[in-house]
């Protein structure tokens, strides 16, 4: 998995310093073929790595929309309450 990464932020650090080389296509496909043999050599589970490739291909280098800090201070220990809860519910522990 972490060669993988690798090699996809070096097709990507490539793509920033030689802009003029290329689409936008053609890095997307470097980008695949760079995380093929490490998924080839992966396990099976790894190979769910792949759905969220196409997220990452996505990403245009710009800071989104981000909620309140507020929002994930309330919703950390919500989370594990209500995770609490359906074990007790589920398996009365």
């Amino acid at each position: 998995g972490v060669l993988a990464l690798e090699l996809a932020y070096a097709v990507t650090w490539l793509r920033e310093r030689f802009p003029q080389a290329g689409g936008e296509t053609l890095w997307y496909a470097l980008r695949w073929l760079a995380m093929l043999p490490a998924l080839l050599l992966s396990s099976r589970l790894e190979w769910w790595a792949l759905a969220g490739l196409p997220l990452v291909c996505l990403y245009r280098g710009e800071k989104g929309r981000q909620p309140s800090r507020w929002f994930f201070y309330a919703f950390y220990p919500a989370h594990l309450l209500l995770l609490a809860l359906l074990r007790s519910v589920l398996f009365g522990a």
